[in-house]
């Protein structure tokens, strides 16, 4: 892996947690507090940043293979395979978990699916800088 790569791992983990926060602990924090059944006050961090790192190699794939070279189709390029990630693991927590109810599964999808928007483009227009 080379350094550039590494930056923009880093760049992508660092977007992702910041996002995370704003959107599931600020913004939609009381309200999902009333579709998920389980939650820790305080986050286990060694496993909250290895989640971050690996949604972010995730996002840098999508972007390299992509070729994304600007913030749009950087966006599009991550929230493509951000959205199929989403789904996957939030009908597989319902399906096999009691951590949320079906208003849960979809603000989920969608949460996710707008923090990868947001991570890809970010990604994708720290690609094209410079070209």
């Amino acid at each position: 892996m080379d350094s550039k790569t590494l930056t923009n791992v880093a760049i992508g983990a660092v977007t992702f947690f910041l996002l995370g926060y704003l959107l599931y602990g600020l913004a939609l924090g009381s309200y999902l507090a009333d579709h998920f059944t389980a939650g820790r006050e305080v986050p286990i961090w060694w496993s909250l940043i290895v989640s971050q790192i690996a949604l972010s190699v995730l996002a840098c794939t999508a972007i390299k293979w992509n070729g994304a070279a600007d913030y749009m189709s950087g966006a599009k390029a991550a929230v493509g395979i951000g959205f199929f990630y989403a789904v996957a693991y939030a009908c597989d927590a319902y399906a096999t978990m009691d951590v949320m109810d079906t208003t849960g599964v979809v603000v989920g999808i969608l949460g996710e699916s707008l923090r990868f928007f947001v991570v890809g483009g970010v990604l994708g227009w720290f690609a094209g800088r410079g070209k």
